[in-house]
């Protein structure tokens, strides 16, 4: 279940106009699976899917300045209300690079 949500994650990225701060998601092709239900609200993607033991758990997406933001994370118990687990999450993107050196040993069968 989990990997479905990724992929609809990712695809939904793909295909959608971003525009400075604005959020354009088209969801005309997407059709909502059990336990997995993607809704557009405003400049929000909300997606929402069965965890475990009857909980549910939901994201919601905006772009903000430029920046592809979690604005909540939340999960709901069987029967109870929703709880944040956490609010404005952003990527951070580090780069390493480096020189390899390899032996002549290490190159030979």
């Amino acid at each position: 279940m989990y990997s479905r949500l990724v992929w609809l994650v990712i695809l939904l990225c793909l295909f959608s106009k971003s525009q400075a701060d604005t959020l354009n998601w088209n969801l005309t092709a997407y059709k909502a699976q059990v336990g997995l239900v993607a809704t557009v609200a405003g400049e929000t993607l909300t997606i929402v899917w069965q965890g475990d033991k009857n909980s549910e758990l939901r994201l919601r997406f905006v772009i903000e300045r430029g920046v592809p933001t979690i604005r909540e994370m939340s999960i709901r118990p069987s029967g109870g209300k929703w709880r944040i687990l956490a609010t404005n999450l952003t990527p951070e993107y580090r780069v390493v690079s480096g020189v390899r050196r390899v032996t002549r040993q290490q190159t030979e069968p």
